[in-house]
């Protein structure tokens, strides 16, 4: 919907568990930019007003959120139907459950790490590609999946994709 030139935007987050909607947590947006803090594990949905009057819904979007995780949004479109969104950047850190590399030289595989925050654990599924970057120390770059081992800490930096899975740009090895 057409919103002006100068939209007032005011951002609810509301936790969703079990398929319920807990109360929320405001924040609001001035030239289209929010930020919202606290935890909205395990999904958060963004409901997207235009101005204080809660009966102008623009839009709504559901996220997954991993415990402890930091989570970013580029884009959201609203064009007369359903927000979507694109280009959600996350970065978390946990624990190495398991691994299953392509080779022994390869980056491409995925590794499952489990994540602890606030008394809760998701296990996500993160994917490596011949693009992901895994390093570890300052020094030690582009290594192969196989350098990554069960039950170490790592970081990941990369791409939400459907579900608790993350397309990893990066993986630091801590």
């Amino acid at each position: 919907p057409d919103i002006g030139e100068n939209p007032s935007l005011v951002v609810k987050a509301y936790v969703v568990r079990n398929e319920t909607l807990e109360c929320c947590q405001d924040t609001t947006s001035e030239n289209d930019r929010f930020y919202i803090e606290g935890n909205l594990d395990p999904k958060a949905e963004l409901r997207i007003f235009e101005g204080e009057n809660e009966d102008l819904l623009l839009g709504t979007i559901t996220i997954p959120v991993f415990p402890g995780a930091m989570i970013y949004i580029r884009d959201i479109a609203i064009d007369g139907g359903p927000a979507e969104y694109t280009d959600i950047d996350v970065i978390f850190e946990g624990q190495v459950a398991s691994k299953n590399c392509v080779s022994d030289t390869s980056r491409s595989g995925s590794i499952k790490v489990d994540i602890l925050s606030e008394g809760r654990e998701t296990e996500v599924t993160v994917k490596l590609t011949s693009e992901t970057t895994i390093e570890r120390g300052e020094d030690e770059v582009n290594l192969p999946c196989e350098e990554i081992v069960e039950g170490r800490k790592v970081e990941v930096d990369g791409k939400l994709q459907i579900g608790d899975t993350v397309e990893a740009e990066l993986i630091e090895i801590l």
